[in-house]
């Protein structure tokens, strides 16, 4: 075999080992990596043959899909960012609100992240009904608490003690 040129490229294996670039490789420190790296996998479910004084990984819960985090990211942002500022009256009062919630949503991963899950409840009856109870149920909050403030400075007449949210009305026709 003749020897190549120069410039031309050259793998290790055809290297006498006095031309290997690098610290000299040990046999021993080779095999303790290989074994501890083995330890590790075992550890991690990844390879049998578990050894006795390694105990079996635990069974970790798997998390929620994908539009579940989104879901519950979205709600996290919302609790964290909206409150109903006391402006003096409910109509300041909403209007607050109503431009943290647009400050929000002008956010582009909060317009997309929101958007894309909603789009995509349409077809899913489940994660509509996640939406429905991390986000929507939450932020209702934000109403009553308008609602009593309102009543305390006689903007509304005290309510009358009523279910919530009010029976739909059907209307019937003669």
């Amino acid at each position: 075999m003749t020897p190549p040129s120069p410039g031309s490229p050259v793998r290790h294996a055809h290297r006498p080992a006095a031309q290997r670039r690098g610290r000299p490789r040990d046999p021993g420190r080779d095999a303790g990596r290989a074994g501890r790296t083995g330890l590790v996998q075992v550890d991690h479910g990844r390879r049998g043959g578990a050894r006795p004084e390694w105990p079996r990984p635990r069974s970790i819960p798997p998390l929620g899909g994908k539009n579940a985090l989104v879901v519950d990211a979205v709600a996290d942002l919302f609790d964290e960012h909206l409150e109903l500022p006391d402006r003096g009256s409910l109509q300041a009062d909403i209007e607050g609100v109503v431009l943290r919630f647009a400050a929000l949503l002008d956010r582009p991963e909060t317009k997309t992240a929101l958007m894309a899950v909603v789009a995509e409840s349409t077809r899913d009856e489940a994660l509509r009904e996640r939406i429905r109870s991390a986000i929507v149920e939450r932020q209702k909050g934000l109403v009553l608490l308008g609602r009593e403030r309102a009543q305390a400075r006689g903007e509304l007449p005290a309510r009358r003690s009523r279910p919530w949210p009010p029976a739909r009305r059907t209307s019937s026709s003669t």
